[in-house]
């Protein structure tokens, strides 16, 4: 749901509580993205998936985090890929409410992909997840494409690499040791790839996180 500014914010969960993926953002870029992908406003809509906002979000959340040159440029980057995937998942539910059987197919897709997003230190490979819903590789693979929006391939690096920079930031665990439960079994392929996703090596990652830590806990110390 996309509230416009100063509409209220009146929403209620199950009685459990929450679990929301969200943010704010405003000014002319916001509304020209909101306008330009036609996105519904002030009222529910549902894309086809939404496993997309959270590893975009985490994106926006490290770029803020670490402000890096040209963080601000990066934000308006990302939100325009949140706003583009949102204005292609609706629409690819309209397309794939018109086929029961492809109804079905996306059921075992995403119960598959949180499977692969729960275990992501297993061997997968695309033959064994085309084998978990019973279809060929190439069939698989193409559908994949159409009810998410990316490759399974590429789905599947993101996952781990997130889940990487979650672990060298939140444990004391050794940098091999991040990689194998990613689901990286070479230690090498880990920190290149690391390094070219997401610009830094697995090491220079955490000691940037842990002095940015540092010294957001200095200027809360002196403010207070």
């Amino acid at each position: 749901m996309i509230y416009s500014p100063g509409v209220y914010q009146h929403y209620h969960g199950d009685g459990v509580g929450l679990a929301n993926d969200w943010l704010h953002f405003s000014g002319p870029c916001a509304r020209e993205l909101v306008h330009a992908y036609a996105l519904p406003q002030n009222m529910p809509f549902r894309p086809l998936s939404t496993a997309f906002v959270a590893p975009i979000l985490a994106e926006m959340s490290r770029e803020m985090r670490l402000m890096t040159p040209f963080w601000q440029e990066a934000l308006e980057l990302l939100l325009g890929q949140l706003c583009l995937q949102l204005r292609r998942q609706m629409n690819a539910r309209t397309d794939v409410a018109a086929s029961l059987h492809k109804t079905e197919l996306l059921q075992r897709f995403q119960a598959l992909r949180i499977e692969i997003a729960d275990t992501l230190d297993h061997p997968w490979t695309v033959s064994k997840m085309a084998d978990r819903v019973h279809l060929s590789r190439s069939r698989f693979s193409a559908l994949y494409r159409e009810f998410f929006g990316t490759t399974v391939v590429e789905d599947l690096i993101i996952y781990r690499l997130h889940k990487a920079e979650w672990l060298l930031t939140n444990t004391l665990e050794a940098i091999g040791v991040v990689g194998v439960k990613c689901g990286f079994s070479n230690p090498y392929y880990f920190s290149r790839l690391f390094h070219k996703r997401v610009g830094c090596p697995p090491r220079e990652y955490y000691r940037r996180h842990v002095a940015a830590s540092r010294v957001a806990r200095q200027l809360t110390a002196r403010g207070g």
